[in-house]
């Protein structure tokens, strides 16, 4: 250190014994002159003062440029240093900073949870207006967690500026509690911007009221708003399931079937027993039929093995082909035994069922029952007369790994050559099974198809060449 230096510290010393924090304030006005070297002994000898000599002191380092970004964040840490044990000071620093230094104690307050800041900061959310402060605020009400103060934030759910807006959001989501999930269900619309964000926090919070909100959510009129409260709750995992099952009593068939795709697609098998009773309940509407089959195919379980062969005879093919890819999945000595009897039964349900397994590629199940007559005779029948030419190729390649050289060689020489087709006609939808029932009922039609699963590969083919029929 030269002279300069020396004499800088030891006038700060001198200072700092005297507790003369006016003259030692003054002094650190020259601080951003100093070396960074010389910058971290004045902050030695601010860290070893007493804390309201200290305090002052680093309030004013914090209001002064410096350039060495080591040294401002060794300010930043010894001020929360001091004020641990010092939430009086803290508490009067907000109130008398300048402006752009409040924010540094208001959000000291949120991280060390002072509660007693807590009617100050609800204050400034009443009496001030810059936006700095006012999300700083909110933020730390929200670390805090204490939901008295939900109402002085969410007042700032419905204000035009997004930065606010959000802070309050966020902050309601840190305190959870009855009234923050009350506003923040409140407060969705169905229209704004900020309704996805709500719905995070609803997630974040996971309580059962906030649980309970997101199924309310399942029967949403806003499709986004749906939705975003299926993608959470899927990601929420096995804790919703308790949550989603009761919304298994509605009357709305249409939560009833969004929470029966949830519950599918988090595939935890405690949710079985809830959805097998969905269907003990024989259903009216097939889309609810439907729905707990597909998730049944991802509850994979041999208490569901009666279910899903009574589906394979239900009288909507979607539903019908749906409890089929289920069977595939749960295949068991008993629901292959249930396959035999229908089909052995050689009835006005064998052909279909038959028709069914192939149509919906359950490849397993045509495995485990090509060894029945009875079988042989309805899948040769299909494939050679009504199935689509791709499902033929594919069970053809089947039996070819099987070694059944009889039977394939059968179906080929009774398959009829393949007519050209003027009408191309695209389909696009999420589920392959229902892909699959539209590629065969066009064929039946007499229509080329090209199907998709991903609206973005449509567009791409689209723009390649135009269909005559573009379907969704």
């Amino acid at each position: 250190m030269n002279q300069t230096e020396i004499h800088f510290i030891d006038e700060l010393k001198y200072c700092v014994e005297r507790e003369d924090t006016v003259k030692a304030t003054a002094l650190l006005q020259f601080f951003p002159e100093l070396a960074p070297k010389v910058q971290k002994k004045v902050l030695f000898e601010i860290l070893k003062a007493p804390d309201r000599t200290a305090y002052p002191m680093l309030e004013r380092l914090s209001r002064v440029k410096v350039d060495d970004p080591n040294v401002a964040e060794s300010i930043r840490e010894l001020i929360y240093e001091k004020s641990y044990s010092n939430g009086d000071l803290i508490l009067d620093y907000i109130k008398k900073s300048a402006p752009e230094n409040k924010v540094l104690y208001i959000r000291i307050a949120g991280e060390l949870k002072i509660r007693e800041s807590i009617g100050l900061l609800e204050d400034i959310l009443l009496q001030e207006s810059d936006t700095d402060i006012l999300e700083a605020a909110m933020t730390a009400l929200g670390r805090i967690g204490d939901s008295s103060a939900s109402s002085s934030v969410a007042k700032y759910l419905h204000v035009s500026e997004s930065r606010l807006h959000l802070a309050a959001i966020n902050a309601l989501a840190e305190m959870g509690g009855p009234s923050a999930i009350k506003k923040l269900s409140e407060a969705l619309s169905g229209g704004s911007g900020m309704d996805l964000a709500i719905i995070d926090a609803l997630a974040r919070i996971q309580d059962q009221q906030a649980l309970e909100k997101l199924c309310e959510l399942l029967s949403s009129q806003f499709v986004d708003l749906r939705n975003a409260a299926i993608d959470r709750l899927i990601a929420i995992g096995p804790k919703a399931i308790p949550v989603v099952c009761e919304n298994l009593k509605s009357d709305d068939d249409d939560a009833l079937i969004h929470s029966l795709n949830v519950l599918g697609n988090i595939g935890d098998i405690t949710a079985l027993p809830a959805v097998l009773k969905v269907i003990y309940n024989e259903p009216s509407n097939p889309n609810v039929r439907f729905a707990v089959y597909e998730a049944m195919e991802r509850l994979p379980s041999t208490r569901s093995a009666i279910s899903l062969a009574q589906g394979l005879t239900d009288p909507v093919e979607s539903v019908a082909m749906a409890a089929a890819k289920a069977i595939d999945k749960n295949l068991s000595t008993v629901l292959v035994a249930g396959m035999r009897n229908i089909i052995e039964a050689r009835d006005s349900q064998s052909e279909k069922v038959v028709a069914t397994l192939i149509d919906s590629g359950a490849d397993n199940a045509f495995n485990f029952l090509l060894d029945s007559a009875a079988f042989q005779d309805y899948a040769f029948s299909h494939l050679t007369e009504t199935a689509h030419p791709d499902t033929v190729t594919h069970f053809l390649e089947l039996l070819k790994k099987k070694g059944e050289k009889h039977l394939s060689k059968r179906i080929k020489a009774a398959l009829k050559p393949e007519e050209e087709r003027a009408v191309r006609i695209m389909a696009v939808d999420d589920s392959k099974m229902m892909l699959n029932i539209y590629k065969r009922k066009l064929h039946d039609m007499g229509y080329d198809s090209e199907t998709y699963e991903l609206p973005a590969r449509a567009i791409e083919a689209v723009k390649a060449g135009k269909p005559d029929v573009p379907t969704t």
